[in-house]
């Protein structure tokens, strides 16, 4: 539309006329005259342009389809041709077809068949100016807003304005003066980082003021509830020294108190390392299920390279458990809140000073006591966090650093069960549910998966050290196992081989693929 222009004074300087022919459909080949105004705004019809010049230019006498003007000798003879067609040179029978029309709505006064739906003359309340119109007809439909013919009118002239304002502006307001971008609003943000970003949309700071824009107000806070202004903020003091001034900001106490944040803006913040990195590392176990690295689609979740390092960050963790910010523990904690206390405990005073010289002491101690006294499992406290419950120096200080970062999703530390440190898989929908990682005391470690050990000739132990020196490492074991899925065996008639490798990509392993089994039994 922006060639093909050519000048037309007939109408006054500045105006241009546009033919445009169709190519497709079923009225190809015929064409559609266009007029742009010297403001640019544009017409495709004789009542539209009438009614954007008024009285100031007289359109009777004027060829919208060809741009001239009709002489008057013409005009005339067009009258006549219609007076030719007046009923008295009509045939006989065209009395009979008034009759016809007269009898048609006789039959049903108040419901007509059209465009094979059913439909009613009915009277409705205007919703803009509240006044009453009838002859409505229309047939089954939702439609709940009505407005008489005034009002429409009225509506499409506002919207064709607002529509010129938000693509092309006024000219006069602050905004449309602004000949330079801001370059930090959320759209100069974007097009820096993709130049080729929508050239279309506008910078936030050089949008007309004239423009209404749809507001995403809650409707129930006390702000959008509210029907008087305060006559106090900078808005309110604004209207009452330029009473003529159109401002189109809202009252203070006016505005919705509900912060506009996205439903999933709790994801991501935007600043971590994982959240500023751009591409999928391909050889986690979620890259591997992705389709476009030839997996089948199933977890369906991002890199864990770039999931927020502060997706669990909530207010309510204890002092002691900030440092971590894994959702287990934030569902362990709601659990164990929710979880009803039937006995009747004695109330514990955790906050009463140790002497450091007594807690030395114990944990020198601890190795003695544990040969004769028995270990009560399954007991967590965090008031007794530096307790590590016969863990030795290195596992404590390694339990410390697993704390302080994010394992990867439903992966828990368990502290308390000793001498050995454990990492547990607590997601029943996950393929490595009940899964442990046993860290022993010199950082060795063994799997257990389904209280199935990992056998040491899996090619797991082959691609990862002998000994877990750094966290990293721990993160790099667990995202590994979670490509793995347990071995299915045989069914409970068939016994599972004594070489199964436990954890596979398939559904069996080798050993317990062989067919038949020397038992006999046949899969």
């Amino acid at each position: 539309m922006s060639e093909g222009w050519e000048d037309w004074p007939l109408l006054g300087p500045g105006w241009k006329r546009r033919i445009a022919v169709r190519k497709s459909g079923q009225s190809c080949g015929h064409s559609d005259t266009y007029y742009q105004s010297p403001t640019g705004q544009r017409f495709r019809s004789k009542p539209e342009l009438a009614k954007f010049l008024g009285e100031s230019v007289d359109l009777s006498c004027f060829n919208f389809k060809h741009g001239t003007l009709i002489p008057v000798e013409n005009r005339k003879k067009s009258k006549k041709k219609k007076k030719s067609t007046s009923p008295s040179r009509l045939t006989p029978t065209s009395p009979v077809q008034p009759k016809k029309r007269l009898s048609f709505p006789l039959e049903t006064p108040d419901k007509h068949k059209q465009n094979g739906t059913e439909t009613k003359s009915m009277v409705k309340c205007c919703t803009g100016c509240k006044s009453w119109f009838s002859g409505v007809e229309f047939g089954r439909s939702k439609q709940t807003n009505w407005y008489c013919a005034n009002c429409r009118v009225s509506r499409r002239t506002f919207n064709k304005e607002q529509m010129h304002l938000k693509s092309t502006g006024c000219g006069k307001c602050s905004a449309c003066s602004l000949t330079e971008n801001c370059r930090y609003c959320s759209v100069c943000l974007l097009r820096s980082h993709n130049p080729e970003f929508r050239s279309s949309w506008k910078c936030v700071k050089r949008r007309c003021l004239k423009a209404i824009h749809k507001p995403g107000d809650c409707g129930v806070c006390q702000g959008c509830t509210a029907t008087e202004d305060c006559e106090a903020c900078l808005v309110c003091l604004k209207r009452q020294q330029n009473p003529k001034l159109e401002i189109n900001n809202k009252c203070v106490k006016r505005t919705c108190h509900k912060e506009k944040v996205g439903h999933r803006k709790n994801r991501k913040c935007d600043t971590c390392e994982a959240c500023q990195r751009e591409l999928d590392c391909g050889d986690c176990d979620f890259c591997q299920d992705k389709p476009k690295f030839g997996g089948r689609n199933l977890k369906r979740q991002k890199c864990r390279w770039r999931q927020c390092l502060r997706f669990a960050a909530e207010k309510n963790i204890p002092v002691n458990l900030k440092s971590s910010n894994h959702p287990v523990i934030l569902e362990r904690l709601q659990r164990e809140k929710l979880a009803p206390n039937d006995e009747k405990m004695e109330t514990l005073n955790l906050h009463c000073p140790v002497k450091t010289e007594e807690f030395i002491a114990e944990t020198d101690d601890v190795e003695a006591a544990d040969e004769s006294t028995p270990v009560i499992t399954q007991i967590f406290s965090f008031a007794t966090l530096h307790e590590k419950n016969g863990l030795d120096q290195v596992l404590q200080e390694f339990l410390t650093e697993l704390n302080e970062i994010p394992l990867p999703a439903h992966w828990e530390v368990l502290s308390n069960v000793g001498p050995t440190l454990q990492l547990v898989q607590r997601s029943k929908a996950s393929t490595m549910a009940e899964t442990v990682v046993h860290i022993q005391p010199g950082l060795h470690y063994h799997i257990v998966v389904r209280e199935y050990t990992v056998p040491s000739f899996h090619e797991l132990f082959q691609t990862h050290p002998s000994r877990l020196t750094t966290v990293d490492e721990v993160v790099e074991l667990i995202c590994d196992l979670e490509a793995y899925r347990p071995c299915a065996g045989l069914p409970r008639e068939g016994p599972r081989s004594p070489n199964c490798q436990v954890l596979v990509y398939e559904e069996w392993c080798q050993q317990c693929s062989i067919n038949p089994w020397p038992s006999g039994f046949v899969r």
